[in-house]
């Protein structure tokens, strides 16, 4: 049956949708937001949802063909202006209540935090939804109701980011019985830490480590599969194929062309790069922001028109290609490139295939 699973999965058309550094705890709460949250609000969901986890860095994966016909439905939806203005209203108002819970105290946090799967999944859900329709239908829509979406979607940017932080700040307090890492505990489950929390029970250390370092999440209804190493390693082989790419193409964030050595980026922390080099990364959120002023150009797994690297690459005025799926997978620090956000292609100019010598 797993064999059948990783198959069904190979044959889906993924969209890259997001990437960063978010815990499972946080990924645990995806039913609630791309299924029941969906659903509630807009009267559609998805099938399923793909994660993949390397490192404490994901990457969110949606299927193509759903997430086409999402966009087209949503902006029939929301055609006018006094439309767009009612759905930001909701959207803010869901972004004041979840801010206001991610500010509590940790242990008060903790409480609100355990009855409040709804309005997580609400919440979430125009998070989506937004982004969604501005990168599918964003250019049928008026300039004004763009303005009014993006606008929107930006004063929510920083939520999942101050949400990880205050995780940790509540974890901290408990873990001392159970000698783990604050690390290690944001990779518990949103049912494993709600079980901790009532008997102080944790899974092994290796499974919590396992699931930072390499790993997959397939949603599909209400079940929340984990793909081992092995599996998603299957998966991706899958989806790079045994050819040597020449160029993988994306979406065009911000025009323009350059030339350049790749820097392929998967967790700020630590990360350096060259002035003019290629920022490659899976998406970048503000912690990436001192990298992309030196970065000739940046190239990204996923992401939309509202991304943070869109949004920040439009203010710096650099070539910008997003939503490449496989650019951290097919390209090397090292590799020579083209980057030519005109047409919305990475060519391969020269592959090296190793770490650079920093």
């Amino acid at each position: 049956m797993e064999r059948e699973m990783i198959e069904k999965i190979k044959k889906i058309d993924w969209h890259a949708d997001w990437g960063g550094s978010s815990p499972l705890l946080d990924i645990s709460f995806a039913p609630e937001l791309y299924f029941y949250g969906m659903e509630r609000k807009f009267g559609k969901k998805y099938s399923s949802v793909l994660v993949i986890i390397k490192g404490g860095i994901a990457q969110g994966y949606l299927p193509e063909m759903e997430y086409e016909k999402l966009g087209k439905y949503l902006a029939d939806r929301i055609r006018t202006v006094e439309n767009a203005e009612k759905w930001s209203a909701e959207f803010i108002g869901l972004a004041d209540e979840m801010y206001s819970i991610i500010g509590l105290a940790p242990d008060k946090f903790l409480k609100k935090w355990k009855i409040s799967k709804r309005i997580y999944g609400d919440f979430g859900a125009y998070a989506e939804a937004t982004k969604t329709v501005f990168d599918v239908a964003g250019k049928e829509l008026s300039h004004r109701t763009r303005n009014i979406l993006a606008a929107s979607r930006k004063y929510c940017e920083n939520f999942y980011s101050q949400s990880t932080k205050t995780y940790q700040k509540a974890i901290s307090k408990m873990i001392k019985p159970t000698g783990y890492g604050t690390e290690d505990m944001l990779y518990m489950t949103r049912n494993e830490l709600i079980n901790f929390m009532g008997t102080k029970k944790v899974p092994p250390i290796e499974t919590l480590r396992g699931r930072r370092t390499y790993c997959g999440i397939y949603f599909a209804g209400r079940k929340m599969i984990f793909l081992d190493k092995k599996d998603v390693q299957d998966i991706e082989d899958f989806w790079l194929g045994s050819k040597r790419y020449e160029q993988i193409s994306g979406t065009v964030a911000f025009r323009g062309k350059a030339i350049g050595k790749c820097r392929v980026i998967r967790d700020f922390r630590g990360a350096r790069i060259k002035t003019g080099e290629i920022l490659v990364t899976g998406m970048t959120d503000p912690n990436y922001v001192p990298l992309m002023k030196k970065a000739g150009a940046i190239v990204t797994d996923g992401g939309g028109l509202l991304c943070h690297a869109a949004i920040v690459a439009r203010e710096l005025k650099k070539p910008c290609i997003i939503g490449t799926k496989i650019a951290t997978q097919a390209l090397h620090d090292g590799d020579l490139v083209e980057v030519d956000a005109e047409s919305g292609v990475v060519k391969i100019l020269e592959k090296i295939g190793r770490e650079a010598d920093y």
